[in-house]
């Protein structure tokens, strides 16, 4: 069974390789978007500083209050405050998740933004989680097709540059 520790570690090495990714962003690319209505590279990055902690709060509070106060203060998140908006992201993220009980994680149900019910692990799970790591994807090949083409697996999975093995 997954622990609420397993899916808090999962989530916040997700958070570092997006921070990660951040730091390989082309030069001058951060406006950069692969169609007119498709988020930049700058607005991917400010979505992931705060949509997986605004879904924990929205499930653990059953509204979008802090979902939508964390969303309109990231539209004017400067590049250079992304790494530090993911590190609050991620105690942010400890804190919710020391505050719920093991059996509310387990047994709560909660509604999901498409109205299905779930317990309130698994709704942490099917959003959160699958948020950051939908759109940590999602930035990875955006940084690739604006020109990083020295990124690869490592980079968007680990979080670190691929370490050459000795033939």
């Amino acid at each position: 069974m997954l622990t609420k520790d397993d899916l808090l570690n999962s989530m916040i090495h997700e958070c570092n390789v997006i921070k990660h990714l951040a730091a390989k962003v082309p030069s001058g690319r951060l406006d950069w978007r692969p169609t007119p209505g498709q988020r930049s590279i700058l607005e991917t990055l400010r979505y992931l500083s705060f949509c997986a902690a605004g879904a924990v709060h929205m499930l653990i509070e059953g509204n979008w209050d802090w979902y939508q106060k964390a969303g309109a203060a990231s539209k004017t998140l400067p590049f250079d405050s992304i790494e530090r908006a993911m590190d609050d992201q991620i105690a942010e993220l400890r804190k919710l998740f020391e505050s719920i009980p093991h059996k509310d994680f387990v047994e709560k149900q909660v509604t999901l933004p498409d109205g299905s019910v779930v317990s309130l692990g698994r709704g942490i799970l099917d959003s959160a989680h699958k948020w950051l790591t939908g759109y940590k994807m999602q930035l990875f090949l955006f940084e690739k097709e604006a020109g990083n083409d020295k990124i690869g697996t490592w980079n968007c999975w680990r979080g670190k540059d691929k370490v050459e093995q000795p033939a």
